[in-house]
């Protein structure tokens, strides 16, 4: 019996002649990257067109409904251009790098001139008040002492009873903003240069771990980032700066270098105190050379005494905003009991993830999100605290969260319709469904693949 030796060959319908399988990889090929190139194009359309939108319209308030369209415009870019980048590969169009960095760039330079949020007031005012010599710790901005700074500016203060509330390195980029030029646009383009360097090293990290720098572009071109930082210039971006800084030192095993950036992002907002755990189970001395840089940072304002903490202690009193718990209705945060059993399963879930983590940015992604679910005040823009480890994780669940917060900005429509600040009781509940639907999906996907976790424990 002789065996049939001949193979089935595909047929070339122009010619009739067999194909040649090495034209048909070829084709596809040709076909894939004409279908990511114009994935890239409509994405960055999408961006560009929510960049201007919002420049052109100044801003936020000016016409929310139109940004809330703009904003979900640059969503549906930001979703094409995160295929384009799960599919980048470490050694695959390096060069083009600069180019998409320089997009990003060019990004925040359109939204440069639009109106920052009232929160930029206040730093502005902290600034020129150090720069008067007098401690902002200490004298709250309605205080009769410091009637002769008083300017425009000075009535858009929010809280004018409470003193200053930012971190003594926060402060410090205040008062250099007002030394540079006593300007908003002064405290914008500080924001914004730290936002920067978030994305030039988040890169490097990405780079130092074998991955594609693209990767950054998850972060970089997040519409809720580029509102965060490029149009309401929150502080959060200094944070976020010193915060990957720290994960880059540590993943070369320079740990003591590590501490003192993150003592330097405590310093900075207060909130990454539950990334110390990580570090405490690593090296307990690093934990402390970043506990005191942190205390140290307090020394040029000592003078303060105890009002160094009232504003803290004030707005973390009994007020719950947009919250989980708040839209879930579980507990009554004004209820003393109730901060107890949240702060003791803050802290024993945070440590539970610090022990078992070994990736610091695995750790920090899960330790933020942690804080996410349970603290009683949730802004759109806390989300870029998570947001900046989506290249890390590659879990989708905060990025649908960050999307849906389009609602979170009906607020907004009602101040500028009724003059009054008022959020409908669906918008958190739509923003948290998201994020439960997302959480529920990225489980699903984890099952098919295995975790990637790429920064290993420092010896």
């Amino acid at each position: 019996m002789t065996r049939d030796t001949h193979q089935s060959v595909s047929l070339d319908p122009s010619t009739g002649r067999p194909s040649d399988p090495r034209n048909t990889t070829s084709a596809e090929c040709t076909s894939l990257t004409k279908g990511m190139t114009a994935l890239t194009v409509l994405g960055w359309l999408g961006l560009v067109g929510f960049a201007v939108i919002v420049a052109c319209i100044g801003g936020i308030e000016p016409k929310v409904r139109l940004f809330q369209c703009a904003y979900a415009l640059g969503f549906a870019g930001y979703f094409l251009l995160a295929v384009v980048v799960g599919r980048e590969k470490p050694s695959s169009h390096a060069t083009h790098w600069p180019w998409w960095l320089c997009g990003c760039l060019a990004l925040r330079v359109i939204l440069i001139a639009t109106t920052p949020s009232d929160d930029v007031n206040r730093y502005l005012w902290e600034g020129r008040v150090q720069q008067a010599g007098f401690n902002p710790y200490a004298h709250a901005p309605d205080d009769p002492a410091l009637a002769h700074l008083r300017n425009e500016d000075w009535k858009n203060i929010n809280h004018p009873d409470y003193p200053a509330i930012y971190p003594p390195v926060a402060q410090a980029v205040f008062l250099l903003a007002a030394a540079i030029h006593p300007s908003l646009i002064s405290v914008k383009c500080m924001v914004m240069l730290c936002d920067a360097l978030v994305v030039i090293l988040l890169a490097s990290v990405l780079r130092a771990m074998g991955r594609a720098p693209h990767g950054a572009l998850l972060y970089a071109l997040c519409p809720l980032v580029l509102t965060s930082f490029a149009v309401e210039a929150h502080i959060d971006s200094l944070m976020l700066l010193f915060t990957i800084l720290s994960i880059h030192t540590a993943q070369v095993h320079r740990m003591n270098l590590a501490a003192l950036a993150l003592g330097l992002a405590i310093s900075s907002k207060l909130i990454v105190i539950v990334l110390l755990p990580w570090l405490f189970f690593r090296s307990r001395r690093s934990a402390i050379l970043a506990l005191t840089v942190f205390a140290l940072s307090y020394l040029p304002y000592a003078s303060a005494g105890a009002s160094l903490m009232e504003s803290l202690t004030r707005f973390g009193g009994g007020t719950s905003f947009f919250s989980l718990n708040e839209t879930l209705g579980i507990l009554h945060v004004s209820a003393g009991s109730t901060k107890i059993i949240v702060a003791m399963l803050l802290v024993s879930w945070i440590s539970w993830i610090s022990y078992r983590t070994t990736s610091y940015a695995h750790a920090a992604s899960a330790s933020l999100t942690a804080l996410l679910l349970l603290m009683p005040i949730v802004h759109y823009w806390y989300l870029s605290w998570v947001i900046l480890f989506v290249p890390f994780v590659r879990q989708w669940r905060w990025v649908a969260a960050a999307c849906a917060m389009v609602v979170y900005f009906q607020a907004q429509a009602e101040l500028v319709a009724n003059g009054t600040w008022l959020m409908p009781a669906w918008a958190p509940m739509i923003v948290w469904g998201c994020l439960g639907l997302a959480w529920l999906g990225d489980s699903i996907l984890a099952q098919t693949k295995p975790t990637d976790v790429n920064l290993v424990t420092p010896n």
